[in-house]
């Protein structure tokens, strides 16, 4: 439980100094960090820490504080992408920094090509279909899926059960319309964020 209490207070830690760091840098946020918010990073900080020392024990100590460090990064993004529809950029260079560690911790070539496929998918195809900041953790998430040779039909299967997830959580909302669209747009983030581990 040690591990897990570690990771849990990295997430958390690294989370506010996000916070931190975006609130000092832009005096115009319209993020709502009061006492629920705070509460709720701790307590999914604490959730993370848990399902990270007890499910990916196959990554190693380094490997699942590199997993802590995308987990910040996705709790970040989910709270900012929920409460301003906005993902500031330094979140995802930060993690993609650690990603890069990640891919050599396990390197092969076939998985390196395939995050390089995925990549320009990404910026060539997808990034017309939703926001700059999804791509961006798309991306982030297939260098951490892209160890133990995990490949673009991992990264393509991540896509699709966001997707999935979306759809189904919308279509109970009744937020989608006969032609399968949005009726109104919502934060995407937390679906790229939810299901990502069961692909790590």
């Amino acid at each position: 439980m040690s591990v897990a209490w570690f990771l849990a207070l990295e997430i958390g830690f690294l989370t506010e100094l996000y916070f931190y760091l975006i609130i000092k840098c832009n005096a115009d946020h319209q993020l709502n960090l009061g006492k629920k918010t705070h509460l709720f990073i701790w307590m999914i900080s604490l959730g993370g820490g848990i399902g990270i020392a007890l499910m990916l024990k196959r990554w190693g100590a380094l490997g699942q504080v590199s997993c802590g460090v995308l987990a910040s990064y996705l709790l970040t993004a989910s709270i900012t992408d929920l409460q301003t529809y906005e993902v500031y950029d330094f979140l995802p260079v930060v993690t993609a920094l650690v990603g890069t560690g990640v891919v050599f911790m396990d390197f092969r070539g076939s998985s390196v090509l395939s995050l390089l496929i995925f990549v320009c998918l990404q910026c060539f195809i997808f990034m017309g279909m939703y926001g700059k900041a999804d791509v961006y953790a798309f991306m982030v998430c297939a260098m951490f899926e892209s160890r133990f040779g995990l490949g673009l039909m991992t990264y393509l299967m991540h896509m699709g059960a966001a997707f999935l997830l979306l759809g189904v959580i919308q279509g109970i909302r009744g937020n989608v319309s006969r032609r399968g669209n949005l009726k109104r747009s919502v934060a995407f983030l937390p679906y790229i964020s939810l299901t990502v581990w069961w692909f790590l």
